[in-house]
């Protein structure tokens, strides 16, 4: 069995390795405050050797869905700029066509895991505004307006405008892992039309990095 060595101050419960799965040897270190130094403190004992997938699991729920931004119908925040002061979230081009679909993968996996519904209303929310971004051609794209100014397509040239709607390839094959997710977790019907007309939709354009998607569907 795998041995383990953490350490803590007394008063101070050690939790890190959860409470489920097999049993490790664990040596304990704690050290005891006297004065200005610390005395040691050494015992074995028998705890389960995995991680606590339920907290970290309840870590990743947090990030993502707290890094979607409401004003813009849950579209993921792309960037953090730390070396400003006040910091901040930034948006990006390929956030909502490419990396949303990512999100929208994790949160289901990451609920399986945990078992947590915390924040559930957001994963909704933004699967909501993935399906309404589905065109007619099947295909998720990102839809243009003046109020997202990062929207450039992918040649990341900012100083030029791009007036068009557009679907990235590879955003739209992680949606399809995503469907498919959902689709195991909650066994709701509806994702299998949409699973195969992406599936239909990605053959007829796997040579393009970009596409320009029919129309998409009423708002």
């Amino acid at each position: 069995m795998p041995t383990v060595t953490t350490e803590g101050l007394v008063g101070r419960k050690r939790e890190s390795l959860g409470c489920r799965g097999s049993l490790a040897s664990l040596t304990l270190l704690v050290f005891f405050a006297v004065g200005t130094t610390y005395a040691q403190q050494r015992y074995a004992a028998r705890v389960p050797g995995t991680l606590d997938l339920v907290e970290y699991g309840e870590y990743g729920i947090n990030a993502l869905t707290l890094t979607l931004d409401p004003a813009f119908d849950y579209e993921m925040f792309f960037r953090v700029q730390l070396g400003t002061d006040p910091p901040y979230l930034q948006h990006d081009t390929t956030g909502l066509p490419t990396n949303n679909p990512k999100f929208a993968e994790s949160l289901t996996l990451l609920r399986v895991m945990s078992g947590s519904e915390k924040y559930a209303q957001i994963d909704r929310k933004m699967l909501d505004r993935m399906v309404r971004n589905i065109g007619k051609d099947g295909l998720f794209c990102a839809p243009y307006s003046e109020r997202r100014t990062w929207h450039e397509g992918v040649g990341h040239d900012y100083k030029k405008k791009f007036k068009r709607d557009f679907a990235n390839v590879y955003g739209n094959s992680r949606r399809r892992l995503a469907m498919i997710a959902w689709y195991e977790k909650d066994k709701d019907p509806t994702w299998k039309p949409y699973m195969q007309k992406l599936a239909h939709a990605l053959s007829a354009s796997r040579s393009f990095a970009m596409t320009t998607p029919t129309t998409l569907t009423a708002r």
